[in-house]
């Protein structure tokens, strides 16, 4: 089944670590990947630069240490940190991106920008089963392919929001 792109979704591109960076450049490498994937989860951002931190694996001794580090960095490099997602502070060029991330790694403001691309092309909705119409459809643009109880919420949650 072909996948229909309703907000001009993008696939996600991934940060490339350069394999010859040491430990010393972990501060490089948490920007790099904040600036490519932004706005990133903690989480994922963790995950991206695991390598820097003697993990296999994401645990929260690697999430703090991440944080720590984040810490260090935040100002010289004008990151900002809006609840659990990372971004370089002017970062204003937000893009759908379709990708298999937990929908607890995607930031509202992703959601409601496919949101909002898919209500110009389809209009607001009048009942209840055009509602899961969009939330389907946004669904299927952020890469998700059932619309599962904790999507469900997290949309309802940014379309509340955005209709206030």
């Amino acid at each position: 089944m072909e996948r229909i792109n309703m907000c001009d979704s993008q696939r996600y591109k991934y940060a490339e670590i350069d394999p010859s960076w040491t430990k010393r450049d972990r501060f490089r490498a948490i920007q790099h990947v904040i600036e490519v994937e932004q706005p990133i989860h903690i989480y994922e951002l963790s995950s991206r630069v695991i390598q820097f931190y003697d993990g296999w694996k994401v645990t929260a001794r690697v999430i703090k240490a991440v944080e720590n580090d984040l810490q260090c960095i935040m100002s010289e490099f004008g990151i900002v940190k809006k609840g659990d997602f990372y971004q370089i502070g002017d970062f204003v060029d937000m893009k759908v991106r379709w990708s298999i991330r937990k929908i607890q790694h995607v930031s509202d403001e992703e959601i409601a920008k496919a949101m909002r691309s898919v209500l110009e092309k389809l209009g607001s909705p009048r009942r209840i089963d055009e509602k899961q119409e969009l939330f389907r459809l946004v669904a299927w643009n952020l890469g998700y392919f059932r619309l599962g109880s904790q999507i469900r919420n997290a949309f309802n949650r940014v379309y509340e929001k955005m209709e206030k």
